[in-house]
């Protein structure tokens, strides 16, 4: 498994490949992959998806891979 953390300056969910995964400003693990990171509604950040890619053993949960969010 790998980790993630996706930033945003308020608690919102977080849709991982299109289905809901955890909330915002936590530790997400997830499977090694390519995946695609959104946010739950309102849509009201930019980007609108971000595409990440995790390789097996690259990070931790001390060291997620950070991905982030911003308000438009």
């Amino acid at each position: 498994m790998e980790f993630l953390k996706v930033i945003f300056f308020e608690e919102r969910g977080v849709l991982v490949n299109g289905k809901q995964s955890d909330k915002t400003n936590l530790v997400i693990e997830i499977e090694a992959g390519t995946h695609t990171i959104s946010l739950a509604p309102p849509t009201d950040f930019k980007p609108k998806k971000i595409k990440v890619v995790l390789e097996a053993d690259q990070t931790g949960p001390l060291s997620p891979k950070e991905v982030t969010f911003e308000t438009v």
